[in-house]
């Protein structure tokens, strides 16, 4: 059986990762990354770990490399905080009645 030596003509000639996928992966990661260590105040070396071992299966190194690059590049992801302070939801009449009483 002879063994075919020349170029392959796939319909991916690209190596490595899907771009899209790893992009798609570094927005959930930062997204969680965000929650642990800011709305849950866990530290971050605690969370690098639960993320690496626990969640994403990828290396701390890694995880520490997606989060610095997200910080350097002002184009990148953007996580917009949850906000912390919700405004009440009033109505008309109770907005007067509010006003009457200052």
């Amino acid at each position: 059986m002879a063994r075919n030596t020349g170029t392959s003509k796939s319909k991916n000639p690209g190596k490595g990762r899907d771009k899209e996928l790893m992009s798609i992966r570094d927005e959930k990661l930062l997204r969680r990354y965000y929650e642990l260590t800011e709305v849950e105040n866990m530290r971050f070396d605690r969370a690098l770990t639960l993320l690496s071992r626990d969640e994403f299966f990828i290396s701390e190194a890694r995880i520490m490399s997606i989060v610095r690059r997200s910080y350097n590049n002002p184009e990148g992801i953007r996580i917009t905080p949850p906000s912390r302070i919700r405004r009440p939801k009033l109505t008309d009449e109770q907005v007067e009645f509010l006003k009457t009483r200052v």
